[in-house]
This record gives structure tokens, C-alpha cells and sequence, in this order.
């Protein structure tokens, strides 16, 4: 079966789900009463209803959805877009691990202050893509899949690379710093050099006056 399909990763997400997990607990604990001799003949029953307990009493999980697909129109698109993020995640504060939003902070002045200079970022059509890139896919998205983590899982379980859910945020969030930085230094090195240009002039003129 394709994964794709949507009913198919329905299914899945709710294998993986806190909710599954606890009633699939309390399911066993059934099991385990039957066995010792204390479900009777209606062990399937205490079993199915453990479970469904469980499952009902437990509080879903997150289905946060921060990311979005479409391209922006214009820096301030995207200028607007930034600030709905900084919004939301305003909102999920309290699960952020400690300094998530202070580096998205430094992210988002860096990003402010490349959308004030449309003309310029205009003129390097790389680092307006990486710009629209960031806002729209790269820092939603790296927020939104640990923020539906459940807290179970963010409180201290390794993920595949050996790393816990908020050193791989933090990690993400580093790399993009330095990509959006990287670009920034990109977009203003001709103003860079305009004003070497300018104190090399001024110096000139200055030694010219001092010639005469």
C-alpha cells in the first residue's frame, strides 16, 4: 500500500499516537489480568475496554501545521508571513526547549532587515530564493515537527542520530542562522564596497589637498 495514501498515513499517525500507546498499555495490563486468572471468560471485553479507556482518556496529539507551500508575491509577503510565525510560535512558548526562540529571534532581525532592502535582495535572485525559502518551509517546518513531538517523547528520548528532539531544533536552527547569513554577507558586499570605495576616495582627495 502507497504511503501516499492518505488513509493509510492516518493509520499510521494514530500507531504512533500517545493515545494508541496508552490504551495499548492498559491493554496489555488486561492481558496480564487474564492471565494470572482475574479476567474470566470475558478477557477479551476487559482488554478491549482497558484500551479504549486509555485511549479516550488520553488527550490527542498535536497536529500543528506552521509550513506553506505557496510562494510569496513580494518581500512584504513574506515580511507578513514572518511576523504570522513569530506569532504562532509566541503561542507554543512554553514547549520550546530554552533558547529555541531566542535563535529564532536572531534568525528573524537578520531576515527583517534583508526584506527592508527590497532593491538590493532583488538584485541576487539566490538569496531571495533562500530568503523565501527560509520563511515560508525551512523555519516552519523544523519548528512544526518538533512541536508534534509528544511531550513524552521530547523529554529525553534519542531520536535515529543519537541526538534528543531539542538538540536536533537546535541544531536546524544553527545551520539556518548560518545560511541566512551567509546570504545577507552575499546581498551587502556591493554596499561593502561602495563605502571602501568612498573612504579610499575621501582619503585620496585629502592627500591631494595636503600636496598642494
Amino acid at each position: 500500500m502507497a504511503t501516499s495514501n492518505p488513509v493509510w498515513r492516518a493509520v499510521v499517525r494514530y500507531l504512533q499516537s500517545t493515545r494508541n500507546l496508552v490504551g495499548s498499555a492498559l491493554g496489555l495490563l488486561g492481558l496480564a489480568l487474564y492471565g494470572v486468572g482475574m479476567a474470566g471468560r470475558y478477557w477479551l471485553v476487559v482488554v478491549a475496554g482497558l484500551y479504549l479507556a486509555g485511549a479516550l482518556a488520553t488527550p490527542p496529539d498535536r497536529d500543528i501545521r506552521l509550513a506553506d507551500e505557496i510562494p510569496a508575491g513580494s518581500p512584504a509577503d513574506l515580511r507578513a508571513r514572518l511576523d504570522t510565525l513569530a506569532a504562532q510560535l509566541r503561542q507554543y512558548g512554553r514547549a520550546m526547549p530554552r533558547g529555541a526562540l531566542t535563535r529564532f529571534d536572531a534568525i528573524s532581525r537578520l531576515l527583517t532587515d534583508l526584506l527592508d532592502r527590497p532593491d538590493e535582495l532583488s538584485m541576487h535572485p539566490e538569496q531571495w530564493y533562500l530568503v523565501d525559502t527560509t520563511i515560508r518551509l525551512d523555519l516552519p517546518t523544523s519548528f512544526e515537527a518538533y512541536l508534534n513531538l509528544p511531550r513524552w517523547f521530547t523529554a529525553g528520548r534519542l531520536l535515529p542520530n543519537g541526538r534528543t528532539a531539542a538538540a536536533e531544533l537546535t541544531s536546524q536552527l544553527v545551520s539556518i542562522e548560518r545560511a541566512v547569513t551567509a546570504a545577507a554577507a552575499k546581498v551587502y558586499d556591493e554596499p561593502g564596497r561602495r563605502i571602501v570605495q568612498q573612504g579610499e576616495r575621501l582619503a585620496a582627495r585629502a592627500e591631494d589637498d595636503r600636496a598642494k
